[in-house]
Order: C-alpha cells, then structure tokens, then sequence
C-alpha cells in the first residue's frame, strides 16, 4: 500500500498558448501478441507536431521481460533511455529526444529484445505512446528522477510523487494499468487528459472489448504548477475500472520538466 504522506496535489492550470508549456502532438499503438505476433520485436509509430524544440517523449509498459534495444526515428532524432524498469505484469520504460523543428508523418520505431523463451508467451501484449511537450528547458529538461510505483486491485489509486523546485514546471503523469482493465480511468485533480491519435485504444464502457483486455492500456495527463514548493502528489483513480476476471495491476511514472524562463 502506498503512503500518502506528502502534501496532496491542488494546481491551478496555466492557460495554454505559445509561450506555455502545452502537448504538442501524441500518437499510440498497442498490440496483442498471440499467435503470429509472438516473433514481434518492434512496432512503429507516426507522430506530428507544429512546435520548434519540443521534447519528445516515448512511453511504454510491454507484458513481459524485455531489453528495449533502440528507438530509431525516419528524421535522424537521437533518443536516449530516461527509464527501464521491472514492474508487476511487465516492463516500464520510457526514452526521449528533443526535436529542433516541427515533425511531419515523422515514423518511430521501437525495438526490442526478450529475455524469455518465445514459446513462454513473454511478450503478451504492450502499449507504446510518443507524444511531444513544448515549453520545455531542452537543454535541462527534467526536474528530477523519474517516481515509479505500483499497486494491485481494479479500483485502486496509484499515486505519482513530483519534485518541482521553483519557478514554473509541468508535471507527467503516466498510469499503466494491465490487460485485464475495463472502464476509463480518472486522471489527477486538476491534470489534463493528453489525447492520442492512431491505433490506441481507451476500453470506455460504451465500446466492446471482449471478456477482457489482452492488452494495456495507458493514461497520460498533465498539470502545470507555479511557486516555490517542492513536492507534489497526484493520484490516479481506477475507481470506475472493473477487471475481467483475471485481476488488476496499475503501474505509475511521474516526473517534472523544467520550463523555459
């Protein structure tokens, strides 16, 4: 069970225009991998945005153990890894670039290598998104070390932990909940939902999914904060996800990037 002892998240949120940190283009894609999908060590993403010097950021939670080898991108983009972690249901990662000029159509492929015999159905099913953050301090662009934690149960809140020293910054919240997730989670007080574009999916009570999901699925927000204290907490809430049958794990990485100025 996670403590809660810090200081509970309430931030009034900026308003956006050019001069502010804002989203600036997100793209997903997840997959099954059963069958035929069971040799796949890589998939492919298509991301545009209409911003100079955005960072770019690439998350994702594959069911299974797994060294993630590279992150190539068609316009020459140098990504290097922030995260690889091992969590309940699989492994987290996340790895970022900085983009000089707007992307167009621009193709990121994800590669990987598992660590399990491929007859041990290691890599079951994954979700991968890129999306772009501009504002950002590119050349110092994160506050502090990433905060990764998990929990159990379908609903459950998983709570992210930010350091933000001073001045202005924005704060990413990325919740992993695992293949068996029914419903639309509920983002952190005052964060705003990031929209993704492509094949990515929300299992929303409205559409069918099945008995279950046979993939993850992720939920990415933000919040921007203004003042001088140092700490934050936000909490993620599964409160109106049901599970299938099989049970719930929710995974959560949360960190702070410095603005310009």
């Amino acid at each position: 069970m996670l403590l809660l002892s810090f200081l509970t998240l309430t931030p009034s949120i900026a308003p956006v225009n050019a001069q502010q940190p804002a989203p600036d283009g997100a793209a997903g894609i997840h997959l099954t991998n059963y069958g035929t999908d069971l040799h796949r060590t890589s998939v492919s993403l298509v991301l545009s945005t209409t911003r100079s010097h955005d960072l770019i950021v690439i998350t994702g939670l594959l069911e299974g153990t797994v060294t993630i080898a590279s992150v190539i991108d068609t316009n020459g983009l140098k990504y290097a890894e922030r995260v690889y972690r091992l969590v309940p249901g699989g492994t987290l990662f996340e790895w970022y670039a900085v983009s000089s000029n707007p992307l167009s159509s621009d193709n990121i492929t994800v590669n990987w290598i598992s660590d399990s015999p491929v007859d041990s159905l290691s890599i079951q099913g994954l979700v991968i998104t890129a999306y772009a953050i501009s504002g950002v301090n590119v050349r110092r662009p994160f506050e502090s070390g990433p905060y990764v934690a998990s929990t159990a149960g379908a609903g459950a809140l998983i709570a992210g932990l930010f350091s933000a020293k001073k001045g202005q910054a924005i704060l990413l919240m990325n919740a992993f909940c695992s293949s068996d997730c029914r419903g639309t989670p509920t983002q952190p007080a005052n964060f705003t939902r990031i929209a993704v574009e492509g094949d990515y999916l929300y299992c929303v009570v409205d559409k069918p999914c099945g008995s279950h999901l046979v993939f993850p699925l992720e939920d990415i927000s933000y919040g921007v904060v203004s003042g001088r204290k140092s700490s934050y907490t936000a909490t993620e809430s599964g409160s109106s996800m049901v599970a299938g049958g099989y049970g719930i794990t929710w995974n959560v990485l949360a960190e702070s990037l410095r603005v310009i100025g």
